[in-house]
């Protein structure tokens, strides 16, 4: 579960809104993180395994970003999921997420690629999201 530290990122507005597409297994997870990343400036979609994941994106006309999965879930694991996604979308960026830090070894990890450990707080998912996207978000003066 994520803590919850309030971490506003700071900057100027960029020209767009970033999209993450967030998918879990736990309403929990995907509702804390959609909360936070909402009031940090983002768009956010979420989906609730792989298959809906999948379907999700073919009705955005929109760039997704990033993808935030996490790798254990019923119906198709993450880093499946993310390979199939990936090849509709090849300029999204994956951050991995899971509660047994040791499932990834470093040849799993493709090209822009990250994984963070649950439980994690908002700062350093923030932090995490600095580093993956190399931008703060704001939260006005955006278009969708």
């Amino acid at each position: 579960m994520i803590s919850h530290v309030l971490l506003q990122p700071k900057g100027k507005p960029l020209e767009r809104w970033i999209h993450i597409l967030v998918v879990d297994d736990e309403e929990d997870v995907r509702g804390v993180l959609r909360s936070f990343l909402e009031a940090s400036g983002y768009y956010v979609l979420v989906a609730e395994n792989g298959p809906s994941g999948l379907k999700l994106p073919k009705g955005f006309p929109g760039s997704i970003d990033l993808l935030i999965t996490d790798i254990r879930m019923a119906h198709m694991d993450g880093i499946a999921f993310a390979r199939q996604l990936r090849a509709v979308r090849p300029e999204m960026k994956i951050l991995y997420m899971s509660a047994s830090g040791g499932e990834l070894s470093p040849a799993e990890l493709e090209p822009n690629t990250n994984f963070i450990a649950k439980p994690f707080s908002q700062e350093s998912l923030a932090k995490r999201l600095l580093h993956i996207l190399g931008r703060p978000q704001s939260e006005s003066n955006h278009t969708r």
